[in-house]
């Protein structure tokens, strides 16, 4: 991935100011994640494991609702080829300079049908392994953090 350069009008932009913590935290790992157009695998097991790698406190879960939450704020774009997820950043383009002559991950469909608006409840999540209690952590550092109370109020809205 290429160095990535962060304007400062981030500071004052609305959108960016809308975030929550973890939003903010996930939205700059994913700039660091992504090809050089924007994209990269929204399976939120891979996102967990590039951008939250010593953070045993996050969950594939908390991923998965933060990339929607990042998608209805209007920061990024899921969506499927054939039966991978992926996301980009609609934007990327006014802000990055594209240094690669090929992608890494798929484009965008030029179709409304292959986004993904939500987790259709159906269907497969973002992740597509689950490996025991995730909230179990091998590290404490006191209190959990918000991302875990995002994920129980998750759980109880979804009686999981």
């Amino acid at each position: 991935m290429g160095n990535r350069i962060l304007k400062e009008s981030i500071r004052t932009d609305q959108q960016i100011n809308k975030l929550s913590d973890f939003q903010f935290r996930l939205w700059t790992y994913l700039l660091t994640y992504v090809d050089d157009y924007g994209r990269g695998n929204a399976d939120a097991d891979l996102v967990k494991g590039f951008c939250f790698a010593r953070r045993k406190d996050v969950t594939a879960k908390a991923v998965e609702k933060g990339l929607l939450d990042l998608q209805e704020i209007g920061l990024i774009r899921l969506y499927k080829v054939e039966d991978e997820i992926y996301f980009h950043f609609p934007s990327w383009e006014k802000h990055q300079r594209i240094q690669s002559k090929n992608a890494k991950h798929p484009a965008p469909p030029e179709n409304e049908e292959s986004y993904i608006s939500t987790v259709d409840h159906g269907n497969p999540p973002l992740t597509t392994v689950t490996h025991g209690d995730s909230r179990k952590s091998t590290v404490d550092h006191g209190n959990p953090p918000p991302e875990v109370e995002l994920e129980l109020e998750l759980e109880e809205e979804l009686n999981i």
